[in-house]
């Protein structure tokens, strides 16, 4: 029997169990992480929580969650505000517990018809259609994959890439983060999301340990982190970041000092598996080094490399070399990222690099601000450009409105005293 009976109701278990005689038990909430049936039925009696809306919030992560392994879930509960709400945000499955009766005949119904459908891919659901009349657009799109590379650290590639990441999700887009970099990894004290298991370093080890581990294990996402950790420093935080963003990174607990070495095999295992997870867009920061093994093998598999670069003349001319041997050793083509560059410099930087960019990044000085508080999208402008660049891309519908030119508008420093805030980064190295 491929169901799971999980209502924290001895008695009512029992009931169900009864009817389904091959269904498996479980007794406590923890134990849904490992719910492998097609169908898991449960109540609110089981969630954990202090009061109605702390259990409302976990019951909401435990249906992503299960939307997202694809198990159908049928939940009892008496609040019929909860059902009201959930059903609006796209969830199915509950039955109602009226005046403390149960009614298993609906129940009963409710489960038979799951159990006789057939099992369905995730895929469907993740597909984003402009018309819902149009045929043509429920063919599900391949997954694009982006990889952003700068000469040296600190030229604003992974600021770039995490604000990417979250717009793209915030839009509904299914969207993998990857940080290849475990000597400067940024995801961690960025986002939030950490996990000394689901994590990059522990997926090459045991992928090269010749475990042949299943990748989806590794991800993180903010339902699987709430789920797990009670760092109550960065919580509101991590609660957020938008329920479609899962990053593949280095956790808070790897030193940077223990500098970890990648097999090209492994890389290139991982990049072969993106196509298989369902995701609309896999961006991919790169690690600077050239020699690092994951850089190689990345630019090469991505659908569009970018390199960034600022309006330093040192970082400019370390580019330039930087690119034209990659580009000549791997066959592929850069294209060109500016960020915090003087509009009269643009001009001179993109004749130097033999390259038109794609857009130019405004300065922003809210962003170490911003970045304490866990925080990585940058001001109106900065998101501003990203939105534009992502609407030309076919991932936005058309911003309606007046979108501002940055190339003619003189970048200025603000020199106004920003009011201090409480550094969440602190805390977050605390409870870590």
């Amino acid at each position: 029997m491929n169901l799971t009976i999980a209502t924290g109701v001895p008695a009512l278990d029992q009931k169900i169990a009864e009817k389904y005689p091959q269904s498996v038990n479980v007794k406590t909430e923890n134990e849904l992480r490992s719910v492998q049936t097609q169908v898991v039925v449960w109540s609110s009696f089981l969630l954990a929580g202090q009061n109605n809306s702390e259990k409302k919030a976990r019951l909401k992560q435990w249906l992503t969650f299960f939307r997202y392994e694809n198990i159908q879930s049928v939940f009892l509960t008496p609040y019929e505000d909860w059902m009201t709400e959930l059903r609006q945000e796209g969830f199915e499955g509950f039955v109602p517990i009226t005046n403390n009766n149960v009614p298993l005949k609906r129940l009963f119904n409710t489960i038979d018809g799951l159990l006789q459908e057939p099992i369905q891919d995730a895929s469907p659901s993740l597909t984003f259609l402009d018309d819902e009349g149009d045929e043509m657009d429920r063919i599900k799109k391949p997954t694009k994959v982006w990889a952003f590379w700068s000469a040296k650290p600190g030229m604003g590639v992974s600021t770039l890439v995490q604000s990417l990441a979250v717009e793209l999700a915030r839009a509904g887009h299914r969207t993998l983060l990857i940080e290849w970099d475990t000597v400067y990894q940024s995801v961690p004290y960025s986002l939030g999301l950490s996990d000394p298991k689901r994590c990059i370093e522990q997926w090459v080890t045991d992928a090269e340990a010749g475990l042949d581990p299943r990748l989806e294990d590794y991800l993180l996402n903010k339902t699987i982190w709430l789920q797990e950790h009670k760092d109550k420093g960065i919580k509101k935080a991590v609660e957020a970041l938008p329920d479609h963003l899962y990053v593949l990174a280095p956790s808070n607990q790897i030193k940077p000092w223990d500098m970890m070495s990648f097999e090209i095999t492994t890389v290139k295992k991982t990049l072969d598996r993106l196509t298989d997870l369902n995701f609309s867009v896999v961006l991919i920061d790169v690690p600077s080094e050239i020699t690092h093994g994951a850089t190689a093998a990345t630019l090469q598999r991505a659908d569009t490399a970018f390199v960034v670069v600022d309006g330093k003349g040192s970082h400019g001319m370390i580019t330039k070399k930087g690119v034209d041997f990659i580009e000549k050793e791997l066959d592929i083509s850069f294209d060109l990222i500016l960020n915090n560059v003087d509009d009269a410099a643009i001009k001179y930087i993109e004749k130097g690099m033999g390259k038109k960019s794609r857009f130019v990044l405004p300065y922003d000085g809210t962003l170490s601000d911003r970045s304490m508080r866990f925080n990585p999208i940058g001001g109106e402008e900065y998101q501003s450009v990203l939105l534009s660049f992502l609407t030309e891309q076919g991932y936005l519908e058309e911003n309606r409105q007046k979108r501002k030119m940055f190339r003619k508008r003189k970048i200025e420093r603000p020199v106004k005293k920003v009011k201090p805030r409480e550094n969440k980064l602190v805390n977050f190295i605390n409870f870590s």
